[in-house]
């Protein structure tokens, strides 16, 4: 009895939870189209990207995960995006060297710069992910803040 009625409970609020993540991301990507663009520099990071944890549509994925980094008031921020990959690890280091220096267009929020989405949808032909199933929480709330002088 007791399972029966707290079972349901449980996994509506870990569905919540999980979810939650998602919907926060889709409704700042949504609001970023009216936001303040800049060019930012890409960075090679990971060929070889497992991807976060929890994780539920794309965790088997093979990913490629790059940050880029922008200046916004004299102070530089970064950020990340991945692509999906082959699994030819060659070609990833190869995607990584192409990509290393190259600019982009991101849109960030002029109250919080921290936060930044990429305006092209793509790279090279390779669809852009930033959304939290494909980058680590870790990276997506530790951002770089460092003044330039």
């Amino acid at each position: 009895m007791f399972f029966g009625v707290i079972f349901p409970y449980g996994f509506l609020l870990l569905l919540l939870l999980l979810t939650g993540r998602d919907l926060r991301y889709l409704i700042a990507k949504r609001r970023s189209v009216n936001w303040p663009t800049t060019q930012a520099t890409i960075q090679k990071c990971e060929a070889q990207l497992h991807g976060p944890f929890f994780s539920l549509w794309t965790s088997r994925i093979p990913k490629s995960l790059f940050g880029y980094s922008y200046v916004v008031g004299g102070v530089r921020y970064i950020g990340f995006f991945a692509t999906a990959r082959s699994l030819a690890l060659g070609e990833a280091a190869e995607m990584q060297d192409r990509l290393d220096g190259k600019s982009l267009t991101v849109r960030y929020d002029a109250r919080r710069p921290q936060r930044s989405f990429m305006v092209d949808g793509e790279v090279l032909g390779q669809q852009v992910h930033q959304g939290p199933e494909w980058i680590p929480r870790s990276l997506r709330v530790s951002t770089l803040k460092e003044h330039n002088s």
